[in-house]
């Protein structure tokens, strides 16, 4: 009987060391991925063998809206989520990713053939490189705050009725670590 308990004693030791390094190195591993800035997606991490898996998943903050509505102002996350992209509107006095600090309208006619991404890219951060230092209160190149784009993808350019032109133009900070507040006269 005491052969018995302790072979079973030894083996649930092993299997539990076994399990409990496979999880410190997955855990290891997981902290050491990343790094971009970008809010991470769901995981999903599992032992080798194991009948189950447990899953991990960010929690998606604010509410989700279509990137094109974000107006003046405006705060906002974006959640890459297996090939899709979840954007969230946010209020600006919690931690957040983005802020909206200038909007226009492409002076393209209705009609005229979408220029491609490349062209309406460096359009808008013309545009937004001009608009920066009237909002932030010091010019681009001593801001910690960094340039981001959002432009009309072609088919909401060619649509008949949607005919969308906008540029949007967001902050974000050079470090990755997220806005708290507005950035408007900051001077950061």
């Amino acid at each position: 009987m005491r052969a018995t308990i302790r072979a079973t004693t030894r083996a649930t030791t092993r299997a539990t060391t076994r399990a409990a390094a496979i999880l410190v190195v997955t855990l290891v591993l997981g902290a050491c991925s990343g790094g971009d800035g970008a809010a991470p997606g769901p995981s999903t991490t599992a032992a080798p063998g194991a009948p189950t898996s447990s899953t991990t998943t960010v929690p998606i903050v604010g509410d989700p809206l279509n990137q094109y509505t974000l107006a003046m102002g405006e705060c906002f996350n974006r959640y890459d989520v297996g090939k899709e992209t979840i954007t969230t509107k946010v209020d600006c006095a919690t931690p957040h990713q983005r802020e909206i600090y200038a909007t226009a309208s492409h002076p393209a006619p209705f009609g005229e053939a979408w220029p491609g991404e490349d062209a309406l890219q460096r359009y808008g951060l013309r545009l937004c490189y001009q608009s920066f230092a009237a909002f932030v209160g010091v010019i681009y190149e001593l801001s910690e705050l960094g340039i981001g784009v959002l432009t009309p993808p072609q088919q909401n350019w060619e649509d008949e009725r949607a005919r969308y032109r906008g540029i949007t133009c967001y902050l974000v900070r050079n470090d990755g670590k997220p806005l708290v507040g507005s950035m408007r006269g900051k001077a950061v």
